[in-house]
C-alpha cells in the first residue's frame, strides 16, 4: 500500500526519456496532434499547474537576463469552460513569472505558432483568448476556442510512460507529476533559493516545501557517499 500523500517523482532519466519521445513525436506527426505533447514538454520547463498551462497565451512570453519566461495572470476552469479570471490563492490581475522554458520547447513553440496561424487562417477560425495550446484536433472545440483538455494531457503523459515502461510503482501520473518533479528537483539543489522557487511556482515557501518538496532518488548515490565520507573523518 501506499499512503495518500505519496507522489512519483521523475528521475532525470526519465525525463530525458519522455522529452526525447516527445521531440521525436513533434518530428513525425501532424501538428494538430501537438498540443497535448508540448503542454507536457511546458510543464517539465516550468512545474506549472495544468490549469495554468491550458490558460497560456502566445503574448505571455518575457524575456529575463537572457532567459524565456512565461509571465502569467490567469488559469482555466474545466468545469464551466472559462477562464477563471486568476491565479490559484491571488488577488485578480496579479501576474506571475515562471521558470525558464528550454531552448528546445521554444523552438517547438515557434514552429507550432506558425502552423497554428496557418491552420485557423484557412479555416477562417479565430483565437480570440491567443491561447497557445487553442484545441486543433477538434473542430468544435477549437470553434469554441478551448484548450487542450487537461485530461488529453493526462492521457497523453500516461501514454508515453507506458510506451517507455517508466515503472511507477503503482503511483498515479498526471500533469501534477510534472510539478511534483520539477519542485522537488528544486528542492533538492543546495544552490537554489527556495523563496525564489517558491515563488516562480506560485506558492507560499512553507507550502513549497511541505507540498511540493519529495525525496530525489537520483540524490541517493551522492548522499549514501556523503554519510561514508563524513563517518570517515
Amino acid at each position: 500500500m501506499t499512503r495518500p500523500d505519496e507522489k512519483y517523482i521523475f528521475s532525470d532519466d526519465e525525463i530525458y526519456q519522455i522529452r526525447h519521445q516527445i521531440y521525436h513525436d513533434l518530428n513525425n506527426k501532424p501538428f494538430n496532434t501537438w498540443g497535448s505533447r508540448l503542454g507536457i514538454l511546458i510543464a517539465l520547463d516550468t512545474g506549472m499547474r495544468p490549469q495554468e498551462v491550458q490558460a497560456l497565451r502566445w503574448n505571455e512570453f518575457y524575456d529575463e537576463e537572457g532567459f524565456r519566461v512565461f509571465e502569467i495572470h490567469d488559469s482555466w476552469n474545466e468545469r464551466t469552460h472559462e477562464l477563471n479570471m486568476t491565479l490559484k490563492d491571488r488577488m485578480q490581475g496579479d501576474t506571475r513569472r515562471t521558470l525558464p522554458l528550454s531552448e528546445e520547447t521554444i523552438r517547438f513553440l515557434h514552429e507550432y505558432h506558425h502552423k497554428q496561424s496557418e491552420y485557423l487562417e484557412r479555416k477562417k477560425i479565430r483565437n480570440q483568448n491567443n491561447f497557445i495550446l487553442l484545441t486543433l484536433s477538434d473542430l468544435a472545440r477549437c470553434t469554441a476556442g478551448y484548450p487542450v483538455a487537461q485530461r488529453s494531457m493526462n492521457d497523453m503523459l500516461k501514454s508515453i510512460t507506458k510506451q517507455l515502461k517508466i515503472d511507477s510503482h503503482g503511483l498515479g501520473i498526471t500533469m501534477y507529476t510534472c510539478r511534483h518533479t520539477v519542485a522537488s528537483k528544486l528542492g533538492n539543489n543546495p544552490q537554489m533559493s527556495y523563496p525564489w522557487a517558491a515563488s516562480r511556482l506560485g506558492h507560499t515557501l512553507e507550502m513549497f516545501m511541505r507540498t511540493y518538496v519529495h525525496p530525489d532518488k537520483d540524490k541517493n548515490k551522492s548522499m549514501l557517499e556523503l554519510v561514508v565520507s563524513s563517518q570517515t573523518h
